[in-house]
């Protein structure tokens, strides 16, 4: 139980790190933040908000949405990811061979606009890594066969789909 808690205070950081960094490359703002090269660890919930509520000051990066009173644009504040599919990067990859990844790199992405928005959608990949190496198909077909690795993309963004705190 106590591992999946480091992991869930992993998975926040690194993904409070992401949206900042997205922000920073797409504000239009000469907005740099740094970061810092040591691995990863637990912090406290307090840090874990002032963080967050830091990153709400910046306001760097916006998200449209259809909400109650229609078309919403406000700051995107985190996305939140199944742990079914992050336990299937880590514990059952299917390009693993029965190796267990030690890393999970979690990618930034985007797609053009749709449904009538004026915006891009932008997405978080996740991919396993076992010693420094990104765990996905060694056969070049199997790259296009989304049933032949662990590579996932569905990472729903909040607002509109936050928790309760």
């Amino acid at each position: 139980m106590k591992s999946n808690s480091k992991f869930s205070w992993h998975l926040f950081y690194l993904s409070l790190i992401g949206v900042i960094m997205i922000g920073s490359s797409f504000t239009g703002k000469n907005t740099l933040t740094s970061i810092n090269s040591n691995e990863s660890g637990a912090i406290s919930w307090n840090e874990a908000m002032s963080m967050r509520n830091k990153y709400k000051e910046l306001a760097p990066l916006k998200i449209e949405y259809n909400g109650q009173n229609g078309k919403q644009i406000n700051t995107l504040e985190a996305f939140k990811i199944s742990a079914t599919n992050l336990l299937e990067i880590i514990q059952n990859n299917k390009s693993g061979n029965g190796y267990n990844a030690d890393h999970v790199v979690f990618y930034l992405g985007a797609k053009d606009p749709t449904d009538g928005n004026s915006l891009p959608t932008f997405q978080l990949i996740a991919v396993g890594m076992k010693n420094n190496q990104l765990m996905i198909p060694a056969n070049v077909n199997d790259k296009n066969d989304p049933s032949k690795s662990s590579v996932f993309d569905k990472a729903d963004p909040c607002p509109p789909f936050c928790p309760g705190e």
